[in-house]
């Protein structure tokens, strides 16, 4: 945790010569957790914050929570949080559309639940691993500095599951 911040810290010093600009995010998705031969899709709300260092080069900060668990057999899953950094690269903007790839670290829990006869067994896993976003942004017409957002994200961890998600959601850019 100490080296995220004091990458933050170095990184905000950079942003005094480049356009200081902060940009924060909110999106609504599923996420898709995948099993053994088990496919769940559980929903989650995210937030994220940050600032640009270099032109169409940005740091944020990630949050993410579980909205909703989803049932598969007799097991129920839900991701309850995620939270991270990420480096986000952008390409220029063309007709009002950007993409947009997010590399960073993740670090999420997820609850599963199993529904025996009679009663109820709860397991908790924490993970942690790398986090890649590829996205789409649209700028909205009317407000310039807002953007609709589409974005696919995967879970990458050393671990015998597989977590992604798609997200819709807004995002605004702040001087």
């Amino acid at each position: 945790m100490r080296w995220l911040l004091t990458l933050l810290l170095t990184l905000s010093s950079f942003s005094v010569a480049a356009e200081s600009q902060f940009y924060g995010e909110f999106q609504l998705g599923v996420h898709g957790v995948q099993h053994s031969d088990l496919d769940f899709h559980p929903g989650f709300a995210s937030g994220s914050v940050g600032m640009y260092v270099r032109r169409h080069i940005g740091v944020e900060l990630f949050y993410d929570r579980g909205t909703s668990k989803a049932r598969e057999d007799d097991f129920d899953i839900k991701v309850t949080e995620a939270s991270g950094i990420a480096a986000r690269f952008e390409s220029p903007e063309q007709r009002g559309v950007q993409a947009y790839i997010l590399l960073g670290y993740v670090t999420y829990s997820i609850d599963q639940y199993e529904n025996l006869l009679n009663s109820r067994r709860l397991a908790q896993e924490n993970f942690s691993g790398a986090r890649v976003s590829l996205g789409l942004a649209k700028t909205l017409q009317r407000y310039r500095q807002a953007q609709l957002v589409f974005e696919y994200r995967n879970y990458d961890v050393d671990a015998p599951l597989n977590v992604d998600g798609f997200g819709l959601g807004i995002r605004v850019k702040l001087r």
